[in-house]
């Protein structure tokens, strides 16, 4: 309040307090009643907001400054408490204000805030002077100063928020000092809710931001936790500006009502009345967002506030740009420390005094020393002492980089060698020139050489080591034996030099497919000894390697007997068969005829008679023998040709094609299932739907499954039809069993049985027939 508003009130106070006012109605003295109309006017007139006000809360008369400050009439705010109209956060100071008013005391500066016509509040400083219960008082609107003070304060927060976050994340990036700095920055601003968004990329591509820092004024409810806030697909969910905007660098803020409509709901719902969003950077790519809302008084942003504040999102993309170096050199160094630790063989890194600077966790674990008993220690310590003069010299040879490779053994710390090859390598080691020594435990690996070796020679099969340009490195005592050299006359020489192979392209053909694929199995060859002698054999060969050299191993089998009396036995089987085929062809010539003399002498006997009778019987014995002549037919070829790999499903799809299948549905689900087994398989899955169709006496469907275990496979059969009785599970395989030959299952366990596969039956009477076939590990694949 000014101060010549002061002195006037001073002097209306003075004149109340002497009884001048009344004399002044009374007595009509020109002078005074000109001093009176001067002060009305005055009052009327002054931009300060004067009042009369008494203790009972009530304003007993205001100047017109009121209504152009607030945009109340006089008569509205006379109308209520003036308590009324003040901000509810500032009632209990104005009560007190008010209390030492009535105690005659004066209050000089007191600030509170009155609500506007329009909803808004502006702030008041007063001064006030109590006569008696009336009280004496002159406001001043310094809403603007206020506003500007308040700036200058929160720029000054702001500023020194930035400070907080230049000293500290530079030197720590805890989760704890970045809530510490969103703290600072969320109260410079005053806002009730400052935080940091992460942003993301899901697996299909999309934009992701999800809620990683917060801190919250007191009473507010976080929402760090709140799920929703968690991988927010914020393009496709209304926020496709924002994401615009904040990856070009731009800042988002304002009044959510001023938003566009898809951007509303969600803030609105949780209550948003202001918000800053800047975006943050870390190594020039978009990192996420700083956040703020709902500022104290719904004060609005300015540029200088959002400029700062985005030097504030600068300094913490800088930070986490430089945490994640850490954390990459964290992990690049731990993943080195763990892949070095974890290398079976010793590691040592020696300095050029020949001391010991580090050791990895085989070191330990093997020469059986403590960490610090090895450290600082000179490297012979790890070296037999009968070895130390060969060390020696080995060392010079290295430190003139003359030698990266040698043999010496390590010793235990209990005195136990261990033999191994050592590779040198020069680098550098915490700035210093060191040695980095790898040394691999070959005593296995010598073992192993010598098992090899004395199988290799022991072996009955022909066995030779060649190079990949095709020279003999090494043969064994059955290959010089069967092929009748020395070993002289093969080692060193080429495998076309001694011309052992029939059929050149063969031989390519065989070495083409090894240097393809590294390896070769059972391939039938014909080789000559060095008399001329011709010699079956079946090939395998790997790729081996000896002393970092590709070299080839090649075993051969001779298998010149099993062959000729393979063909012998095949060619016995065929003149059998032909002799069986003729025999049965003769038999069923007879069989026919017998048909034929029995329909004849059906006429020429009496229905009645014991003849008939006979006959029937005789009839029905011929028409066995003709079914079994006709069943030896079908399984002539049992085991005479070789196992093969056949396609399940191919093999019942074409059987299922017989007319007798037709109204029956018969699935399969094996898929590209291939099993090993005699080529007459194809007869199994016939006699085992033909069982179905036979026995089942209601079948509808007929199922044909796989399922592999831990012992190997297991190919199922199942209809839906009676069932086998729990009596007859057993014995249905038995020969002579059945309602035809009583031979079908009997010769399908038979068929199966060549390549190690069994059947049996699992199903329950009256749900149908069930036949499971056990198929060895190695016995199926999938094609």
């Amino acid at each position: 309040m000014g101060e010549g508003a002061e002195n006037i009130f001073q002097k209306v106070i003075n004149r109340v307090r002497y009884g001048l006012c009344h004399k002044l109605y009374q007595d009509r003295d020109p002078s005074v009643l000109k001093r009176s109309e001067e002060i009305e006017q005055f009052f009327d007139v002054t931009v300060e907001m004067l009042c009369i006000a008494n203790t009972d809360g009530y304003f007993t008369r205001l100047n017109p400054a009121w209504e152009q400050v607030l945009g109340w009439t006089s008569q509205e705010l006379m109308e209520k408490k003036f308590l009324e109209f003040v901000h509810p956060d500032d009632r209990d100071i104005t009560n007190q204000a008010i209390a030492k008013l009535a105690g005659q005391q004066k209050v000089v500066n007191f600030l509170n805030r009155y609500l506007c016509r329009d909803g808004t509040y502006k702030w008041l400083e007063w001064r006030g002077t109590p006569v008696n219960n009336t009280i004496y008082a002159a406001a001043q609107d310094i809403t603007e100063r206020r506003n500007i003070e308040s700036a200058l304060i929160g720029k000054n927060n702001i500023l020194d928020a930035i400070s907080y976050a230049a000293t500290n994340l530079m030197t720590s990036l805890s989760d704890e000092t970045i809530q510490e700095v969103l703290s600072k920055f969320g109260k410079a601003v005053g806002a009730t809710r400052s935080y940091i968004f992460t942003h993301s990329y899901a697996p299909d591509g999309r934009s992701l931001v999800s809620i990683r820092y917060e801190w919250v004024k007191e009473g507010i409810p976080p929402q760090a936790d709140n799920p929703v806030l968690q991988d927010v697909d914020w393009v496709n969910q209304g926020y496709k500006r924002w994401a615009e905007d904040l990856k070009k660098g731009r800042t988002i803020y304002g009044n959510p009502h001023n938003f566009p409509v898809e951007e509303q709901q969600f803030l609105l719902e949780n209550r948003v009345n202001s918000m800053a969003i800047i975006p943050i950077f870390s190594h020039k790519e978009f990192f996420g967002f700083l956040g703020f809302t709902d500022r104290a008084d719904g004060q609005e942003w300015d540029d200088v506030e959002l400029e700062t504040l985005g030097a504030a999102a600068g300094l913490l993309g800088a930070a986490f740009e430089r945490r994640k170096a850490e954390e990459e050199i964290k992990i690049r160094g731990d993943n080195l420390q763990a892949f070095f630790d974890t290398i079976e063989d010793f590691l040592f890194v020696i300095n050029r005094d020949w001391v010991i600077e580090q050791v990895n966790g085989t070191v330990i674990r093997r020469l059986r020393y403590e960490k610090n008993e090895l450290v600082g220690k000179s490297a012979f310590i790890i070296h037999p002492p009968s070895r130390y003069k060969d060390v020696e010299e080995i060392q010079k040879e290295i430190l003139r980089g003359n030698c990266e490779f040698c043999q010496i053994p390590l010793i235990t710390k209990d005195g136990k060698i261990i033999q191994v090859e050592t590779k040198i390598i020069s680098g550098t080691w915490n700035g210093n020139p060191v040695l980095f020594v790898v040394s691999k435990d070959i005593t296995e690996i010598s073992l192993s050489e010598e098992k090899f070796s004395k199988a290799f020679q022991a072996s009955g099969s022909l066995m030779a080591i060649l190079s990949v340009t095709g020279g003999y490195i090494d043969v064994n005592r059955s290959f010089l034996d069967v092929l009748g050299y020395k070993q002289e006359e093969v080692i060193g020489k080429m495998a076309a030099d001694l011309d052992l192979s029939f059929h050149y392209e063969d031989r390519e053909a065989i070495w083409s497919e090894v240097k393809r694929t590294g390896s070769i199995r059972n391939k039938k060859i014909q080789l000559k000894t060095k008399d001329n002698k011709v010699i079956t054999g079946i090939l395998s060969a790997d790729i081996i390697w000896i002393h970092d050299n590709e070299a080839l191993l090649v075993v051969i089998n001779d298998v010149t007997e099993i062959t000729r009396l393979s063909d012998a036995l095949l060619s016995a089987n065929k003149k059998l068969n032909l002799l069986s085929s003729i025999t049965r062809h003769d038999i069923l010539n007879q069989v026919q005829a017998l048909f034929f003399l029995g329909e004849f002498l059906k006429d020429k006997v009496s229905q009645d008679s014991q003849g008939r009778s006979d006959l029937e019987k005789l009839l029905r014995a011929v028409e066995t023998i003709h079914r079994q002549i006709l069943f030896t037919r079908d399984y002539q070829d049992l085991g005479i040709t070789a196992p093969a790999w056949m396609n399940v499903e191919s093999v019942i799809t074409r059987e299922k094609g017989n007319k007798i299948f037709s109204d029956i549905s018969i699935n399969v689900t094996t898929g590209s299932l291939e099993i090993f087994a005699d080529p007459m398989f194809s007869k199994v899955c016939y006699n085992l739907l033909e069982n179905s169709l036979r026995h089942g006496e209601h079948v509808t469907e007929i199922r044909v499954s796989f399922y592999e275990s831990k012992e190997g496979g297991l190919l199922v059969f199942e209809d839906n039809g009676a069932g086998v009785p729990a009596s007859e599970k057993k014995r249905i395989f038995n020969q002579g069993i059945g309602k035809n030959t009583g031979l079908g299952l009997f010769l399908t366990a038979e068929i199966l049985s060549i390549t190690g596969i069994s059947i049996q039956e699992t199903g329950e009477e009256g749900k149908g027939a069930r036949f499971e076939i056990s198929i060895p590990a190695e016995g199926f694949r999938y094609g």
